[in-house]
């Protein structure tokens, strides 16, 4: 009675999965391409202007700092990376993991 009533549990979970197999993720890497600036200015303020620097995520952003001899910063730093949504695509959700 218990191998049937496994075997029963086991079809009714594979019948009420199978529809949402149907629905994949595409899953991209955005990890490259960002830029990096340290700036205790607002955002608004430094969106245009040069000294970007291009880094990877993960990212470290004070590693040079005990190596340079200037002690470590402890400002205010920024990220920023484009990220371009075909049009097709518009209308569908998107979620950053982090």
């Amino acid at each position: 009675m218990k191998f049937i009533l496994h075997k029963l549990t086991i079809a009714v979970f594979l019948l009420i999965a199978i529809p949402f197999v149907s629905f994949s993720r595409d899953i991209t890497s955005i990890n490259s391409g960002w830029e990096f600036i340290k700036s205790p200015t607002n955002i608004d303020t430094i969106i245009n202007i040069s000294g970007w620097s291009q880094v990877s995520i993960p990212h470290t952003w004070n590693n040079m700092d005990a190596q340079t001899g200037n002690g470590f910063y402890a400002g205010t730093a920024w990220y920023r990376r484009k990220l371009e949504i075909p049009q097709d695509s518009i209308n569908k959700r998107f979620y950053i993991k982090f």
